[in-house]
């Protein structure tokens, strides 16, 4: 991005420009994230939102978080999202914008039945919270894109560093997992199941790997389906769009094709060993401290 374009305020409708004025190519504490985008100070991250200390929870780890399915009507089958500033709150995301359209379609799907999600990413902190809540009272099933152990430590690595770097959903499920551990995170994140797509087989190329880029989100009711990934830049950054219809059963059996292949050894605790190694490990310790 040249210098002339930094300084415009760029016309969006109905929501505010994004500001973008103050950008420093020197300054290293700016971390782009994604091709092509606009790099963002450490502090702005989207997937990252402060949680003041009343609002921790033990069921929703943001409480906050739990109202976001409030006012949204199914009759609505189009949700959009479009360029705007980040939120600060679950307050803050627009009445009409797909994640609070989700966070209706979990919240009407009946306790005890499945959810089944495919998401290319999983880094947003508010769909993570979303997702951990109702592992609690349904079955929780989700299949997200492979990155590889190499790439994942290189971005953890690097933002130790505080360095620019990719962001991955383990690399952000781990750092969701420590935020909340005071209000028992692990042992949320234990009650659903994520499977990691095998990405080097089975496609028409001779190098490289394919990529699991279906963005779904199915309930025995609905189903909700689009551009709309279950990331930060998703949420505030992009232009989105989803689309929310009757579930059928096909959908139900093409989910379900999918998970069965990928079988348990893709889960992603055993994809990523060493990320997840003391998870098992809190989960016994605190259930010792409770019998």
């Amino acid at each position: 991005m040249s210098g002339e374009e930094q300084d415009v305020d760029y016309p969006l409708p109905d929501y505010a420009a994004i500001d973008v004025s103050g950008y420093d190519v020197n300054d290293k504490s700016i971390q782009p994230r994604g091709h092509g985008e606009i790099p963002m100070q450490a502090e702005a991250d989207p997937d990252f939102v402060v949680v003041p200390d009343d609002c921790f929870g033990y069921g929703w780890l943001d409480k906050r978080v739990g109202t976001l399915h409030d006012g949204v009507d199914l009759k609505k089958t189009f949700f959009r999202a479009v360029p705007r500033r980040f939120d600060n709150a679950p307050k803050d995301v627009p009445l009409d914008h797909p994640l609070r359209a989700i966070a209706r379609v979990l919240h009407e799907s009946p306790p005890g039945s499945n959810i089944r999600v495919k998401c290319y990413m999983l880094t947003d902190w508010f769909a993570i919270d979303l997702l951990l809540h109702y592992g609690a009272s349904h079955v929780v099933q989700i299949i997200v894109d492979y990155a590889s152990p190499a790439e994942v430590g290189e971005a953890i690595r690097l933002q130790k560093e505080k360095k620019p770097h990719s962001k991955y959903t383990v690399h952000s499920l781990r750092k969701f997992l420590d935020f909340f551990q005071r209000a028992n995170s692990v042992l949320l994140f234990k009650t659903v199941e994520i499977r990691v797509a095998n990405t080097a087989d089975g496609h028409c190329c001779k190098y490289g790997m394919s990529s699991m880029h279906e963005k779904t989100i199915i309930t025995e009711n609905h189903t909700a389906c689009g551009s709309y990934n279950l990331t930060g830049y998703a949420r505030c950054k992009n232009w989105e769009s989803l689309h929310v219809f009757a579930t059928t059963e096909d959908v139900l059996e093409g989910f379900d094709t999918h998970w069965g292949a990928l079988g348990e050894g893709r889960e992603i605790t055993n994809v990523y060993p060493e990320i997840f190694q003391d998870v098992e490990q809190q989960v016994a310790h605190k259930k010792r401290r409770t019998t």
